[in-house]
């Protein structure tokens, strides 16, 4: 008997999903590649992979995962060109 109504515990289990989501937005990421072109070189958000407009930012201005810059002197370069396939 389908009445529309979602039960409480299935409520419940999507809440906490959205909770524990939400929560991992919040643990530092470490930013571990750079999209380089030809005069200037971008940090990749390490959760959408999208280019952060400057360096050292405290979260991505995009989807808002916070950052850890400690080991970004080792970033993997990665040059547009490169991708095409």
């Amino acid at each position: 008997m389908k009445s529309g109504i979602t039960p409480p515990a299935e409520k419940h289990k999507h809440s906490l999903r959205l909770f524990m989501e939400a929560v991992t937005y919040r643990i530092p990421l470490p930013v571990t590649k750079v999209i380089a072109f030809t005069n200037t070189t971008y940090p990749i958000c390490p959760r959408c992979n999208l280019s952060l407009e400057r360096e050292y930012m405290f979260f991505c201005d995009r989807c808002g995962q916070k950052l850890n810059w400690d080991f970004f002197e080792h970033a993997k370069v990665i040059h547009p060109d490169s991708q095409k396939e």
